[in-house]
């Protein structure tokens, strides 16, 4: 099902799943979805580029989305969490979108654009409700895959330490964590969330 996905989109799904683990729901929302778009939405990327041109912060939108949503009961990593019935359709809608472009992959834009036309879910609304229409947003992915893609930027030298401390930080818990249990696998899973970062910041 996956294999169109550009290692961004993969990256989505992977802190989407995330999300639900930090925010407990029984299943992979719309929401969840959108977080994990806002979490890769680095400066230069596609779909950080997209809200810009609707002077919209990703950092921004995720803390209100991650506040919004939290107070569930945290789930263990190892608990199978399926998409919800709106993330299926988004995800197809994603698929179509794709193939509409002529695109012979699926990125963060066409999750995007797959999100927005999952009318009345949770990720549709939230994004309408700062102005993002599917045929505006469409139109503006067409206009910047158009133009040279931007210069890349360097990491701050406080971004690679924030996340090799943290990495650090999270490694010295896991080893006093023991195997498999309810604390390990969190920690985990921030481990790789932060090694993944870390490794977007360095091959950009």
């Amino acid at each position: 099902m996956f294999d169109r996905y550009t290692e961004s989109a993969r990256r989505t799904l992977f802190f989407a799943r995330h999300a639900v683990t930090q925010l407990g729901t029984a299943s992979i929302g719309t929401e969840h979805v959108l977080i994990g778009l806002l979490r890769d939405a680095r400066k230069q990327s596609i779909v950080a580029r997209i809200l810009a041109r609707f002077q919209i912060s990703p950092v921004d939108l995720r803390r209100d989305l991650e506040t919004r949503f939290a107070g569930g009961k945290k789930i263990d990593t190892s608990v199978e969490v399926p998409f919800g019935a709106d993330t299926k359709d988004a995800l197809r809608f994603a698929a179509d979108e794709a193939d509409s472009l002529h695109h012979d992959y699926i990125g963060t834009e066409h999750l995007l654009l797959g999100l927005l036309r999952a009318e009345g879910s949770v990720a549709a609304s939230i994004l309408s409700e700062r102005g993002l229409r599917l045929d505006d947003v469409r139109t503006t992915i067409v206009t910047l895959l158009a133009e040279p893609p931007p210069e890349p930027e360097a990491p701050s030298r406080a971004e690679l330490i924030h996340h090799i401390e943290e990495i650090a930080r999270l490694v010295r818990q896991l080893a006093r964590a023991a195997a498999g249990s309810v604390q390990a696998d969190p920690l985990t899973d921030r481990i790789e969330s932060h090694l993944a970062a870390l490794r977007q910041h360095l091959i950009g």
